[in-house]
């Protein structure tokens, strides 16, 4: 982990000296900071430093009583309930060639169930979880084309 934020913190410190990009349509697929997946390279020589997010909302969910639930010894029989999902990546790619490229990242994952006010009690309220989600590390192989 300390590696990592290392690699991390480098990456931080050499995108504040590299000056701004401007943000425009790209066939490459980058622009700025955030570097989309596509089937091209990011070139070589160039290390591209990339930040995401994804939300994803679920609202009145109704929960029930049983085996692994988590109004378990609660004396609920059933609540209703709101899930909110977070997952955050910090990725770091270098281009070893034109047609080779290195990457890892980071996921960041929480996890919110919110209560409502009519279904808390003092053994069942809004729980939430996160943590380090998965880390990758990703070759990238685009030979060209043969062409006649």
């Amino acid at each position: 982990m300390k590696m990592f934020m290392r690699v991390f913190v480098c990456a931080v410190i050499l995108t504040l000296f590299t000056g701004s990009v401007d943000a425009g349509d790209s066939w490459k697929g980058t622009a700025g900071l955030l570097h989309v997946q596509e089937a091209g390279t990011v070139g070589k020589g160039k290390l591209v430093f990339s930040l995401g997010t994804a939300y994803s909302r679920s609202t009145d969910v109704l929960i029930t009583d049983g085996p692994g639930s988590f109004l378990g010894g609660t004396g609920l029989t059933e609540a209703r309930v709101d899930y909110n999902f977070f997952i955050s990546r910090a990725m770091l790619t270098l281009g070893l060639n034109e047609y080779v490229e290195l990457s890892t990242g980071l996921n960041v994952r929480n996890w919110i169930m919110q209560v409502g006010k009519e279904d808390e009690t003092g053994d069942f309220g809004t729980r939430t979880r996160g943590g380090v989600g998965d880390t990758d590390v990703r070759l990238k192989l685009c030979p060209p084309i043969p062409s006649d």
